[in-house]
């Protein structure tokens, strides 16, 4: 079991049956919590009247059970019914009977109800999931559904504010943040739900729209980047094109109008796309069904190919000894674990490196695609020019990992001591008390020298490395910066006009370069 505890925050991680995905549980904070309105408690339990009629089996996917417990939304089939009085009243039978991640006997029926007669402003109430991982059933509604049956207050009001969901091609969709989730039995606090967008109910025979991206091998002959796509059997055709940065409503508004470069396919295919520059980049993905364009699919990710100012060392193995070795208990039950994270060097700087996210899915076991960001790389940087007093820089974008209590920082006490309290390097060397040490290749830290800050709490940070877990090992071979710097000549990436003027990465403008990597020479044309 994993606990994060704090002054406002328990969270806790465990298995459930024999499924391998971490589950965690935190204690609403905050904004998270819904607030109660008005002094009404009591549940409309009480069914609609009058027949039901079994359309078929549907899709259905939770993203308020999300909310509570770190798992990914999950989908699963369902059966839906709709009212034979009222059109477009719809109810889901037993519609957690068949969540993977729940155990147990399924002792009674369930009733789901969810009112589309408005397709522009759905809503659904309290209902009992019949879900428990030992802290009581959850329950979850719509915000628009709580305001409605239990406040009592105007449809058209509450509609007014944009709680409310669509029905949009057979498939029920919430804005971000517009659904609720708790296990309080009283339902007096429930916590905002639906943080990732991705609940959603499909009606039997919904079309099939859902397009998945998913980022590829890098060319370095070309510089091109391959992204397959993954594209529904309803969809007529999919625009798809490749934006610098983070979304924004502008690009897909650019592939509507075509003012933007873009790919057209009609089926699942691999396309490519020019990679000039290390950097975030966004895929939205357009697809178009009855001849219209509806909501598109987008993917953000930073990529680092090129390594303009980094060498590749190859893979460290990293002890952590920070997040598993906090003072205070600040999270119980995390233990010590040793895995390979890619290094990198400056070409700048020998001896300063980094660690490629340390902290991501595909490495670190305690992280989940719920609880780490992907959308961007997080590096944990290393000043060793001084083997003898070696630094960790402040993560200032955080380590990439949330157990609740925000994206977790990390630093060491020594650059800490430079950076925010004056001190010099000689000063915190002759102190000899917080830097670390880079001796035959492995990297270590005294006790109580590492930090680590959980933005949402209190400025203060708390101790890392307090029973000295931490340790590095450099990637066999690595010899310092003798070593280094001959893979710094041979891995770094130059660009040349055609009259042989160097010119630095950043300051690429449309046309052909030469590129030269080490030994090896080419032509590529910026677009």
């Amino acid at each position: 079991m994993v606990f994060l505890r704090n002054l406002l925050l328990l969270l806790t991680l465990s298995l459930v049956g024999n499924v391998s995905a971490q589950v965690q549980r935190r204690i609403s904070m905050g904004n998270d919590t819904y607030q109660v309105k008005s002094a009404a408690t009591s549940v409309n339990a009480k069914k609609t009247e009058g027949e039901w009629v079994s359309l078929g089996t549907g899709k259905f996917r939770d993203d308020m059970i999300t909310k509570i417990y770190m798992v990914d939304p999950l989908e699963w089939d369902v059966e839906i019914q709709e009212s034979a009085t009222t059109p477009g009243l719809y109810r889901i039978v037993n519609a957690y009977k068949d969540y993977p991640f729940r155990g147990g006997e399924w002792t009674e029926d369930t009733y789901m109800e969810i009112d589309a007669t408005d397709p522009d402003h759905v809503y659904f109430s309290d209902h009992n999931t019949k879900v428990n991982f030992g802290d009581g059933d959850i329950w979850v509604s719509s915000i628009a559904g709580y305001e409605i049956t239990r406040n009592g207050r105007d449809k058209e009001d509450v509609f007014a504010e944009g709680s409310a969901g669509t029905l949009k091609q057979g498939t029920i969709t919430f804005p971000k943040n517009m659904l609720l989730a708790t296990v309080d039995q009283t339902l007096s606090s429930y916590m905002i739900a639906n943080e990732f967008e991705k609940f959603r109910v499909k009606l039997p025979g919904a079309p099939d729209l859902d397009i998945t991206i998913t980022p590829g091998a890098f060319n370095e002959e070309d510089n091109t980047l391959s992204v397959a796509v993954s594209v529904g059997s309803s969809c007529e055709k999919v625009r798809i094109g490749m934006f610098e940065g983070d979304y924004l409503t502008v690009m897909t508004n650019s592939l509507k109008d075509g003012s933007a470069d873009y790919q057209e396919i009609t089926e699942s295919s691999e396309v490519k796309f020019p990679l000039e520059a290390d950097g975030v980049y966004t895929f939205v993905a357009l697809p178009y069904y009855q001849g219209e364009p509806i909501d598109p699919t987008i993917y953000t990710q930073e990529f680092a190919y090129l390594l303009d100012g980094w060498t590749s060392l190859g893979m460290a193995k990293y002890k952590e000894g920070i997040l598993c070795d906090l003072d205070k208990e600040v999270i119980v039950g995390l233990t010590s674990v040793e895995y390979d994270v890619e290094i990198q060097e400056s070409t700048d700087i020998p001896g300063f490196y980094r660690l490629v996210d340390p902290y991501a899915v595909d490495v670190y076991p305690y992280a989940t695609t719920q609880n780490f960001d992907s959308s961007h790389k997080h590096y944990l940087e290393f000043d060793a020019t001084d083997p003898d007093c070696v630094l960790i820089k402040y993560m200032a974008d955080g380590c990439g990992l949330d157990f609740g209590g925000g994206i977790m920082e990390i630093w060491s006490k020594a650059d800490r001591d430079i950076e925010e309290n004056g001190k010099s390097k000689e000063t915190v060397k002759a102190e000899g008390k917080y830097g670390g040490t880079l001796k035959d290749g492995v990297l270590t830290f005294p006790k109580e020298s590492l930090l680590c800050y959980f933005p949402m709490f209190l400025a203060y940070p708390y101790w890392g490395n307090c029973t000295n877990q931490f340790k590095l090992t450099m990637p066999e071979g690595y010899t310092g910066i003798e070593r280094t710097t001959t893979a710094k000549e041979n891995n770094k990436v130059e660009y040349f006009t055609l009259d042989g003027i160097k010119v630095p990465a950043s300051k690429l403008t449309h046309g052909m370069y030469i590129v030269r990597q080490g030994n090896k020479s080419y032509k590529t044309i910026v677009r």
